[in-house]
């Protein structure tokens, strides 16, 4: 009985403790050691707030999968474009009666965050925005994202239209695993299959338009209402490790990108501050009992997996 309880005490004293000691200027905040997948770092968590475009998420895994093929050739209706001008929504720049593919609207949806991309993929997938609303409320539910409510496909300001962050995190590592999603989150530029549009990440644009280094950083979604503020949802990795952040909330009346400016701190922070830990070698033995009625003088106990810690 005292090996168990001295395999117990070994195991809690390498149990890390996260302390959160960011400043941020964002008011949500989730991060993800990925490898394990551990919370390293948050900051009001599971508080209901608008999310803008981080909805898109929803939105584009929703299409992938009800989807047969994503290069089938659709064309853009009225109903894909109704509401977006009023609206002030950021768009794509698909135009009505385009010839475009699904892949084109998906593209547009995730990289350039385009409303009239999203919409048009809730015309054809289900016949307009309150069926494709619906289908994004299910998944929700199947995912246990309790703390989330959609109303429209595109994430404008409206009461009825919210999540957490650690609901936008686990909503992001279920539509990861889905390579064709990952394909275009983690995508920095796409040209149409017309030709006619090349769209960027809007990661490319506020790295290129505010001159930041961006080390970390390998596909993202922003969102921006001036309700939401600034919101990012990315992922980022650093030699065998990859990290998934998700933030709300940070100050938009400047328009200048805190919200990336407080990823690129948290990403910088942990990297620089944490490492794995090596804590136990499957090929050597966890401890070995001295013997008394044996062959052997040592009875050597081993585990099946080496075991890490971050």
């Amino acid at each position: 009985m005292k090996y168990i309880k001295y395999l117990l005490v070994l195991f809690i004293i390498l149990i890390p403790i996260k302390v959160n000691a960011l400043e941020i200027n964002s008011k949500n905040a989730i991060l993800y050691n990925m490898n394990d997948d551990e919370i390293l770092f948050e900051k009001d968590s599971e508080e209901e707030v608008p999310i803008a475009s981080l909805t898109k998420i929803m939105t584009s895994i929703i299409a992938i999968e009800n989807i047969d093929d994503i290069n089938e050739t659709v064309t853009i209706p009225k109903e894909g474009l109704e509401g977006l001008v009023e609206a002030n929504a950021s768009v794509a720049g698909f135009k009505l009666n385009e010839k475009v593919t699904y892949k084109d609207l998906l593209y547009g949806s995730l990289l350039p965050s385009g409303a009239d991309a999203t919409q048009t993929l809730a015309y054809y997938i289900a016949g307009g925005i309150d069926g494709y609303v619906k289908l994004m409320n299910e998944k929700a539910s199947e995912l246990n994202l309790k703390h989330t409510h959609f109303s429209d496909v595109t994430g404008l300001d409206d009461v009825n239209n919210y999540s957490s962050v650690k609901d936008i995190a686990t909503l992001l590592k279920y539509a990861l695993k889905n390579d064709t999603f990952k394909e275009i989150f983690t995508a920095t530029t796409y040209t149409t299959s017309n030709k006619r549009l090349k769209l960027e990440s809007t990661l490319l644009y506020y790295t290129n338009t505010y001159k930041l280094d961006n080390k970390y950083i390998y596909g993202s979604k922003t969102g921006f209402t001036d309700i939401a503020g600034l919101c990012l949802a990315s992922i980022a990795k650093y030699d065998d490790m990859e990290y998934l952040l998700v933030t709300t909330g940070a100050p938009s009346e400047t328009r200048y990108p805190y919200h990336f400016i407080d990823a690129f701190n948290i990403y910088e922070y942990y990297i620089n501050n944490y490492y794995t830990l090596d804590i136990y070698n499957k090929e050597k033995p966890l401890i070995s009992i001295n013997t008394n009625y044996s062959k052997e003088d040592k009875y050597n106990v081993f585990l099946d997996e080496n075991i890490t810690k971050f």
